[in-house]
This record gives C-alpha cells, sequence and structure tokens, in this order.
C-alpha cells in the first residue's frame, strides 16, 4: 500500500522518549499501513530510497504529535493538491503577518528543530534536515523550505490553516530588515540578541539559495538591503551580534557591515594565534591545526634553472589584504605570493567573504616542501606559525 507518510525519529536520548514518539504515531486516526516510520540512530544517515511518504516528518525523541495531526495534513492535501510544500506547527497566540511569517516562524525553531511536515518534492532539504549533525545544517535546510512557493501555518492542535503564499521574496527582505529597524529605532540602542538573530536569518535566507541573492532581489535591491542592514546593525551592540550571528563567516560579514572592511581588518588583534575583534574571537588559527585545517595546500614542485617553485591554494578565515604567508627554514624566509583566485568562495547576503587564491613560492633549487615551516603574518605584525 502506498504510504501517506514517513516518519524520520532521530534518536538522540532515552529509550523511552523514543517509544513515547513512536506511540504518538501509532495512536494517529489515519490508519497505521498508510505511516512509515523510520529510527535513524545517532551517526547514521538516511537515503532518498528508504522514503516512501508523500509527507514526511522530521522528530526528535519525546517529540510527538497530536491524534488527528496526520488526518488533518490529509485533509488539507486533498483540498489544496500539489499547491502545498510545507506545513509547520505554530503557536496557538500566533498572529503570522505577511512580511514577518518567516522570522517569527524561525524564533520558534532557534532552540530545537520544531515540528512539521514535509511534501517529499523537497527531498534534497529533508535529507538536509534528517541527517543534520548540527544545529547550524537542519537550519539551513530548514531555511530553504520556507522560500517554498506555498507556505501553510497551523495552530498549535492543527485544527485551523491559513495558507501564505510567497510568489516574491522581495517584499521579506526589503520590508522585513526595515521592520526590525523600525521597532530597534523605536526601542533605543540596546543588547536584541533576538533581533540579531532575525536579521542573521535573513541575511542567510539570501544566501541559501546557491549564494546567488541577485536572483532574487536586483543590484539596485540588494543595495537597499545592505544599506538596511548596516543601519541596523548599528543599533545592536557587538556582543549580540556576535551571539546572534551563529557562524564565522556571519560575524566577519555583520561587523564588516557595521564598521566596515578596513577598520574590521586594522583592529582584529591577534593573541597567540586567536583573533579578536573587540574582544569578541573571530578565528582562532591554533584549532585550525589541531583539526589539520591549516588554510594553506601544497600541491606540486617544479624545478627551474635557477630556483624550485612550489604551488597550491590558500583559503584563509583572516582578510586576505592583510595577511601574507612565509615559507621558513635555518636558511632564508620565503613569501608565498598570491596568483588568480580559484571557484572556491564563501559569500554572506551576495557579498565574498572568505576567498581560495592559488599561489607560487620561489625557494632555493632542490629543496622539499617537508623541510620548511608555514608562518603567518598578518597586518605586517602579527606573526603565528602553522605547525604541519
Amino acid at each position: 500500500m502506498k504510504k501517506q507518510f514517513t516518519v524520520i525519529i532521530k534518536q538522540n536520548g532515552e529509550a523511552k522518549e523514543l517509544f513515547s514518539t513512536i506511540r504518538s504515531i501509532r495512536k494517529q486516526t489515519v490508519s497505521n499501513h498508510t505511516v512509515q516510520i523510520l529510527v535513524l540512530q545517532p551517526g547514521k544517515k538516511i537515503s532518498f530510497g528508504k522514503i516512501q511518504g508523500e509527507w514526511i516528518t522530521v522528530l526528535q525523541s519525546g517529540q510527538k504529535w497530536a491524534e488527528k495531526s496526520f488526518e488533518e495534513v490529509e485533509r488539507i492535501s486533498k483540498r489544496y493538491g500539489n499547491n502545498i510544500a510545507f506545513i509547520m506547527q505554530g503557536k496557538p497566540e500566533a498572529e503570522y503577518e505577511y512580511v514577518d511569517v518567516c522570522s517569527k516562524a524561525l524564533l520558534i525553531y532557534q532552540d530545537n528543530p520544531g515540528k512539521y511536515f514535509i511534501h517529499k518534492s523537497n527531498m534534497e532539504q529533508i535529507l538536509l534536515i534528517a541527517n543534520a549533525q548540527e544545529t547550524a545544517d537542519w537550519k539551513s535546510g530548514l531555511l530553504q523550505l520556507f522560500m517554498t512557493d506555498t507556505l501553510m501555518v497551523s495552530t498549535n492542535a492543527l485544527e485551523s490553516f491559513t495558507k501564505y503564499k510567497y510568489e516574491d521574496a522581495r517584499p521579506y527582505f526589503l520590508e522585513g530588515i526595515f521592520d526590525v529597524y523600525k521597532r530597534m529605532s523605536m526601542e533605543g540602542s540596546c543588547g536584541h540578541k533576538n533581533l540579531a538573530r532575525q536579521i542573521a536569518w535573513m541575511i542567510q535566507l539570501s544566501g541559501v539559495l546557491k549564494n546567488e541573492p541577485d536572483s532574487i532581489l536586483s543590484e539596485a535591491e540588494m543595495d537597499i538591503f545592505h544599506t538596511r542592514v548596516r543601519e541596523t546593525l548599528l543599533k545592536i551592540d557587538d556582543y549580540a551580534i556576535y551571539n546572534g550571528f551563529s557562524s564565522g563567516i556571519m560575524r566577519r560579514y555583520a561587523f564588516q557591515e557595521k564598521y566596515g572592511k578596513e577598520e574590521f581588518a586594522n583592529q582584529l588583534e591577534n593573541r597567540k594565534g586567536v583573533f579578536y575583534f573587540h574582544n569578541l574571537k573571530i578565528c582562532d588559527m591554533n584549532r585550525m591545526q589541531a583539526d589539520k585545517g591549516i588554510p594553506l595546500k601544497y600541491d606540486f614542485s617544479l624545478e627551474k634553472e635557477k630556483c624550485t617553485v612550489f604551488g597550491g591554494t590558500i583559503f584563509c578565515n583572516l582578510p586576505m589584504e592583510k595577511t601574507k604567508f612565509f615559507l621558513n627554514d635555518e636558511v632564508g624566509q620565503y613569501e608565498l605570493w598570491l596568483d588568480e583566485p580559484t571557484d572556491r568562495v564563501q559569500k554572506c547576503a551576495g557579498k565574498i567573504i572568505r576567498q581560495e587564491y592559488k599561489f607560487h613560492c620561489d625557494v632555493p633549487k632542490g629543496q622539499q616542501w617537508e623541510q620548511y615551516e608555514i608562518m603567518c603574518i598578518y597586518n605586517d605584525r602579527d606573526k603565528v606559525m602553522l605547525n604541519r
């Protein structure tokens, strides 16, 4: 029999929590023959071929659906057909507005994955959420789902539904950020960690679509978006921005927008290989070494008449305009010269934050790469040795 629902349960607690979730599924008023239950063990991944249902819900151990939830989704599915891609559990007291529905919905899920039904047409996002080991990964998949053409928001008991159609994402980006800015202008400057999170989500939304926000907004509209982001960030203190923006790339984007690229780069402070901006940690070069994530990769050597040329790539967390790399031995110090950029890049809201470059380095003829130490010098003064 065709499965109408697939329930993916991520087992991350005690067995009794898993069983309580399974019991809530078996108590559904729809026929159990139409429900597929998949239990995902910690560290394991699920593949496309295992998912049979038309509608998929991803739960954590201990989460439950009300008894009539699946029946209500069936009713909605029959009524709207393929026009609904995503059904989300809201809060009974929530009043959703056209502009702010995404940010309010995201606040529900800021600490846990929440509960929702996803149509199988969004299989890529489903697998990302189901297989995610980190909060940022499943949130990225969830963010993409919020940008689907059709979104249905329900009350807590899934008894009544309101349909929101997003034929154009422009109002969300342009009016959404302006709405946050207006609220902060009225309330005055303070921490605003949750508002910082909302801005971070808006910026993430502009980037999850293959880092091509220009497909969402025109160049002029992107300028408006960045201006409003900058004006809003100026009203939030640095600590709130640091906590509201979850990744290093987004923090760097936020501080560069607030203070400017040059000031951000100049005020980075090196403390034994850990770089801080206004006493907030931005980049830990020591951790990168421990994780074998040295931002420099050696690819080849080439023997010339008077020297040996080493080549490879550099993908560094620090602003490259202020960063130099050298090879050191007991005899001399040899700079790594940057060549053309590669296709590897990290963007935030359309702006390049981190770019990989090819490099070459001329050393005395016949020398081997392994005999050199790698040294990073930032801003012509801060030295970090990168052990291999």
